[in-house]
């Protein structure tokens, strides 16, 4: 025979174990039941309330995919106003995890459709990526300029001291290939400054063309 029994409202504790990203496609989140404890933290230190696994209630995954996916990873939703695009917090994925396990996985692309906006997905943080190389790129060279730039006002410097400078004949032809080799060194600096400059401008149209609208 059936009985009726009063179980006192407990507080049910949840932890995220668990966060697998296969990037592009969808988020796998393993979710577990338990309660929290204070634990030992170590020798002289305080004990820590720590989350302790219910171990008759083993974690659970949840997927996290399709047009779920392409929410959980858009900018500024309604849900979260202040999340950025292309990335997400334990927050948001709670977010999912409840709606998924209540109302079941959102009704969005599938099949070919998915394989779109994945591939659409892809090829924008792909673009993103050879954005970020072409500015490392021509940030370094840049720097690269600017040094080359300072030591041949430097060794320029040279060059006009040693014709400054007038001692007896034997200084004088010590000056003079001095003098020769600082002007070899600016000459050849003079070259690697053009073909950085160049090479920036290069990475620059390439850049502005990815930058441009399409």
């Amino acid at each position: 025979m059936a009985r009726e029994l009063s179980i006192p409202q407990r507080t049910a504790v949840q932890e995220i174990l668990g966060v697998e990203h296969n990037v592009g496609i969808s988020v796998r989140v393993v979710v577990a039941s338990g309660s929290m404890k204070m634990m030992p933290a170590g020798i002289g230190k305080p004990d820590a309330l720590k989350f302790v696994q219910d171990q008759s209630s083993p974690g659970r995954a949840i997927e996290i995919a399709g047009a779920d996916y392409l929410a959980l990873m858009a900018g500024n939703p309604d849900w979260s106003p202040d999340k950025p695009a292309d990335t997400f917090r334990n927050d948001d994925l709670w977010h999912f995890v409840d709606a998924i396990e209540m109302l079941g996985p959102a009704t969005g692309p599938t099949g070919q459709a998915q394989s779109a906006a994945a591939a659409a997905i892809n090829e924008a943080r792909e673009t993103m990526n050879q954005k970020q190389l072409l500015q490392v790129q021509i940030d370094a060279l840049e720097r690269e300029t600017i040094n080359i730039t300072a030591n041949k006002a430097l060794f320029e410097a040279k060059i006009e001291d040693a014709k400054a400078e007038t001692r007896n004949a034997e200084a004088d032809a010590i000056l003079k290939e001095q003098a020769a080799a600082a002007e070899s060194m600016v000459a050849q600096q003079t070259r690697m400054i053009e073909v950085r400059t160049a090479k920036v401008a290069d990475l620059r149209a390439q850049l502005d063309a990815l930058n441009a609208p399409k």
